[in-house]
């Protein structure tokens, strides 16, 4: 495939007398990645030079900087992170010709983590009389010491009540507050001691504001272990005190005593119930495998067990599930399939790690939780029916993603639930083929790229996700997205293999996303920092945009190629990607298809057809059955009827007004800014850094369709807001056209332009006749200046140094203060905006911007000036 690559460039290159020099990157290491007190940099170069290591926070100030000679071969670099508070921060390694980026994590040192570690829990519990809505008992703990001469240790309870704590017999002194539990310890204690503390509790548990904790609903009591709007969001803390972290784990023993006709189900396996002289039971379980504290659990009703054996690759594994009886006849029916999801799971990711396979029935409307064999599972996805049998999937790929490997912070919970959700997808690939399997990943890009912004804030990463959208789409269903990317980039083979071997390389330990890289390249040729750095790390999308070059005659064997250019368009991007498979599928007359395969490398690429087709080309698409998830939503229609259509996907209203032939539509609605291979700033026309739309398809000469493009720029709506949030009146606003297939962009005019009230940011263009091409949104801008205009005579009232500039750029308006600037490339996509307090000079960190020319444009409480700079 790339020797292919290598002659259509050369016959690009020959085209158009273009060449393009690289300069490689040598793979960074960098590890642990959350850090607590130092983090660790590996590379290697083929020569002796200048190396500069920096640290800058979120908001682009350096925090640290170190700079010292490499050496031939391999680099070692230990930094210490004490001096930095606990958050995200970007490293950069900078070389004589390369610069490397990568976010890193720095964790708070947490005494508990650093100085004990908790081997194993055993809860015994009163919960009964459940109108009480209280539960009573005690929780014994086995802490081993790992610092020496400790005076205390600390527990997380939430709102019980403490009346003592023991060590052996021994009773001990202690404090309490809502959320925490201090033990005062004796004398004597030494590194390398185990102790055994007894705690006594009771009162009534509590729920999270949002999702999750302690529950009593009419005859069941049960937890669910994380708490959305908690911090941390692990939640054990709300029914036994414990160490409520990711990383923590223990094993687990629990007595817990009902009143009679009650049952107790708990994680892992059942020993013998003993039932006492006041009619109540006490049942007894263990988990022998440690587990964090959020996926402890336990749930009291009214259950009968439904319960059969599965024979998996280590032997024989109880399945019980646990319902009331009116369900029992729904859970066979709904579960009909749990036993090929098993198989399926087994045969992708080996063995399951746990002694039981376990369902309990809740009254919980939203949604499951997948504590360790004994998942938490609503009673309305019991209905008999498989309308549900993804969320069972979901929750039972969590023993193996989430369970077996956890992650080691809430900013890396995809490595939880990201790959859960890409188990559904999975799922119903085993079950139902592969067509289930891209008819699933379709949908949920079509999701993603719709709703994910609205509900999530904003266009965020899938790695660094802030606390409070832990649980968001960009997490679950975005994650899921760039499971499928690293899989379609790596091949079944390796990925499938390089899944079984990091899930048995960190079985019951934590991890971050750099512990998957560094494992899943151990088994490929491909190298994934770029797919990790610019799909994972960093927000935004990325499309790919395709035009024809032009039809050239080989050098080789004379035969005529049809030659298209590949270009990576991305949004809110560093930089391009280095590996990108494509699928372009050319859709032919009489129904025809001919599939290729091409690679976009370092954000161009190329594919090229000879004539020998069997039949006319009528459009081709890029990725439309499988591939790489892109940042774009597809609507394919045939059209044989007049009327109007509503086509969601693509944020597009049509009204077809003749239609004699059947048409058939293609539309891709793209989420990253218009493309343009000509500079449109010559003619003060700034393109859209928001979106655009392609029209392909069939459109008969006897198909006459009306289109309506409408905007919208209100705050929080997430399609117009950057590209508009300096436009004063939508009287420069213009629709944009190239026909399908050519390069230039053209201002459409057969149109209605109807604006709201030209102030509100709301509106849109009515095309009177749909044609095959691309549309995209532009503004007239006086200050947008094109390669080769002068900066306009006004502009001394701006002072922008040093030009060229390297790491950091000061503006300086001469009068006036400085309310906003925006960084713009030179093809009019703006890249970046920055708001200033009103100071007459900004200085903005400039180290992410790749080499090249780009325009300021500054608005001032004086007005509006620009300058182009060069980045070195």
């Amino acid at each position: 495939m790339k020797s292919f690559l290598l002659l259509f460039l050369l016959l690009i290159s020959s085209v158009q007398g273009q060449s393009k020099i690289l300069s490689d990157t040598p793979e960074v290491a960098v590890f642990p990645n959350p850090a607590v007190h130092f983090i660790d940099i590996q590379f290697e170069v083929d020569e002796e030079q200048s190396l500069n290591y920096k640290i800058y926070d979120l908001q682009g100030e350096l925090r640290y900087s170190l700079s010292l000679t490499g050496v031939k071969g391999t680099n070692r670099q230990r930094i210490y992170l004490d001096q930095l508070n606990e958050g995200m921060y970007l490293l950069q390694v900078k070389g004589t010709a390369w610069i490397y980026t990568q976010k890193i994590f720095k964790l708070k040192g947490t005494e508990r983590i650093d100085k004990a570690d908790l081997l194993h829990t055993e809860i015994s519990l009163q919960i009964r009389n459940l109108a009480q809505k209280s539960i009573e008992g005690s929780a014994k703990l086995a802490i081993y010491i790992k610092d020496s001469n400790p005076d205390s240790i600390r527990f997380d309870l939430l709102k019980l009540t403490v009346s003592a704590v023991k060590i052996d017999t021994v009773n001990l002194s202690f404090s309490q507050n809502d959320s925490q539990l201090t033990v005062l310890l004796p004398s004597g204690i030494n590194q390398g001691d185990t102790l055994h503390f007894t705690i006594a509790y009771s009162g009534q548990p509590i729920a999270d504001a949002r999702w999750g904790g302690f529950f009593f609903n009419g005859n069941y009591a049960y937890n669910m272990g994380v708490g959305m709007a908690s911090n941390p969001h692990s939640f054990g803390r709300c029914w036994f005190p414990c160490f409520d972290d990711f990383r923590e784990r223990s094993t687990y023993s629990f007595h817990i005593t009902t009143d009679s006709s009650w049952k107790a189900v708990c994680n892992g396996l059942k020993s013998p119930d003993s039932t006492h002289a006041d009619g109540s039971t006490t049942w007894n379980w263990e988990i022998v495998q440690p587990i964090p504290a959020y996926l402890a659990s336990v749930a009291v009703g009214k259950y009968e067990f439904v319960e059969s054996i599965y024979t998996g690759l280590n032997g024989s594994i109880p399945i019980l599930i646990a319902a009331e009886a009116k369900d029992t006849a729904n859970v066979r029916k709904s579960f009909i399939n749990l036993q090929a999801a098993m198989q399926c799971f087994e045969s992708k990711f080996g063995p399951y790690p746990f002694d039981r396979i376990g369902f309990v029935a809740v009254p919980f409307n939203s949604g499951a939780m997948e504590h360790a064999t004994n998942i938490a599972y609503p009673v309305y996805a019991i209905d008999g029916t498989l309308q549900f049998e993804t969320l069972f999937a979901h929750e039972l790929s969590h023993m193996w993603w989430g369970n077996q490997v956890t992650c080691r912070t809430e900013a890396d919970m995809w490595l939880n639930e990201g790959w859960a959700s890409y188990c559904e997808s999975v799922f119903l690939e085993c079950l139902y083929g592969e067509s289930a399997y891209y008819q699933e990943i379709h949908q949920v890009q079509q999701d993603v790229n719709l709703n994910a912004p609205k509900r999530d804030k904003g266009w965020q990463p899938v790695s660094g996700i802030d606390s409070d959208i832990t649980y968001g789409m960009h997490v679950y269903q975005k994650g899921a997205l760039m499971v499928h990317n690293l899989r379609t980039l790596m091949g079944d083979e390796a990925f499938f293999t390089a899944c079984k071997s990091y899930l048995n390389r960190y079985r019951f330990s934590d991890v971050s996303s750099e512990d998957l890289r560094h494992e899943f390249e151990l088994h490929t040729t491909q190298n994934l920092l770029p797919f990790f750095q610019h799909w994972i790390y960093e927000k935004g999308q990325i499309d790919v945009d395709v035009v024809l070059v032009e039809r050239v005659k080989s050098i080789i064997d004379s035969t005529y190629y049809n030659l298209y250019r590949i270009r990576e368009n991305n949004r809110y991007k560093s930089g391009m990607t280095s590996d990108i498979p494509l699928t372009i599928t050319l859709h032919l007359a009489k129904d025809s298809v001919r599939i290729i395969n091409a690679w976009c490398y370092d954000g161009e690429g190329g594919f090229g057809f000879t004539d020998d087709l069997n039949y006319p080309l009528l459009y081709l698409t890029v990725n439309e059955t499988e591939g790489f998830a892109f940042g774009k939503n597809t609507e394919k229609r045939k059209i044989g009827s007049t009327g109007s259509l509503s086509l969601s996907n693509v944020l597009l209203n049509l009204n077809v007004t003749q239609v004699n032939d059947t048409a058939l539509l293609y539309i891709e609605h793209h989420w990253v800014p218009a493309p343009s291979l000509e500079n449109l700033n010559q003619s003060g026309i700034r393109l859209s850094c928001d979106r655009y739309w392609t029209v392909r398809g069939i459109l008969p000469e006897t198909f006459t369709s009306m289109a309506f493009f409408n905007y919208d720029a209100n705050p929080g709506i997430y399609l117009d807001e950057d590209f508009m949030r300096n436009l004063q009146t939508e009287d420069s606003l213009v629709l944009l056209f190239r026909p399908y297939g050519e390069k230039a962009w053209q201002v459409h005019t057969d149109h209605t332009f109807q604006p709201g009230v030209k102030t509100d940011k709301t509106g849109r263009f009515w095309v009177n006749k749909l044609r095959a091409g691309d549309y995209a949104f532009g503004i007239r801008d006086h200050t947008i200046t094109g390669l080769n205009q002068d900066i306009e005579s006004s502009q001394p009232a701006l002072e922008v140094y040093p030009n060229p500039t390297g790491d950091r750029l000061w503006i300086k308006v001469k009068s006036g203060e400085i309310r906003q600037i925006e960084i713009i490339s030179m093809d009019g996509r703006t890249l970046r905006i920055e708001s200033s307090d009103g100071e007459s000079t900004v200085n903005i960190a400039t180290q992410n911007l790749l080499p090249g020319i780009y325009q300021i444009r500054v608005e001032s409480d004086h007005g509006i000036y620009g300058a182009r700079i060069v980045k070195l």
